[in-house]
């Protein structure tokens, strides 16, 4: 008890003496509205659909050959394609998901830091705030500027390569690297 009385005045000396400092202040932002409203959130939403829809017809087309042609190496070559487009789709989420949130936090501290602010907090963990101290329209407006590279997904210069392996595959050999043939067609 005794020890609990000495230290209640050294809890409120500590108190009074951070008041006394000048303060940068606290401003806040709303993720939720963030999620919402953001251009640059609805184009990596929009983006991620399309490979969807994309990944979904390459899909379709692995299930009807592997219909069209039953057996165990039409089911591997099916499994491993669906494994395949599963990967590409979670890549392309996890690329394009710690991107955003990486450039959020990385606006969020450069504004904190421009402003000179204490801190910069969540709407969703502020009980109550006089509404000058939202600062979602500006780090909306930071963040709808950037470019998470949409036109170029990691994988596609995968999808590329191969149809030129398979041109090469099927190009007719000169005749002079085929000298059993030519000796066999005189």
């Amino acid at each position: 008890m005794l020890r609990k009385l000495l230290l209640l005045p050294l809890l409120a000396l500590t108190l009074l003496v951070g008041c006394n400092q000048e303060s940068g202040g606290t401003a806040v932002v709303d993720l939720a509205r963030v999620q919402q409203e953001s251009q640059l959130v609805q184009r990596i939403q929009a983006h991620l659909g399309a490979m969807n829809q994309s990944l979904m017809a390459e899909a379709m087309q692995a299930d009807q050959a592997r219909k069209d042609a039953p057996g165990e190496e039409t089911d591997k070559a099916f499994n491993e394609t669906m494994t395949r487009l599963q990967e590409k789709m979670y890549a392309e989420q996890e690329r394009l998901g710690g991107f955003l949130g990486d450039e959020l936090k990385r606006i969020m501290e450069e504004y904190r830091a421009e402003k000179g602010l204490d801190a910069l907090l969540l709407k969703e963990a502020v009980a109550s705030m006089d509404p000058s101290l939202d600062v979602t329209d500006e780090i909306l407006s930071r963040l709808d500027a950037l470019d998470p590279g949409l036109e170029t997904p990691q994988a596609q210069p995968e999808m590329e390569a191969a149809p030129e392996a398979e041109a090469q595959d099927q190009a007719p050999v000169p005749a002079e690297e085929q000298p059993e043939e030519a000796e066999a067609q005189e």
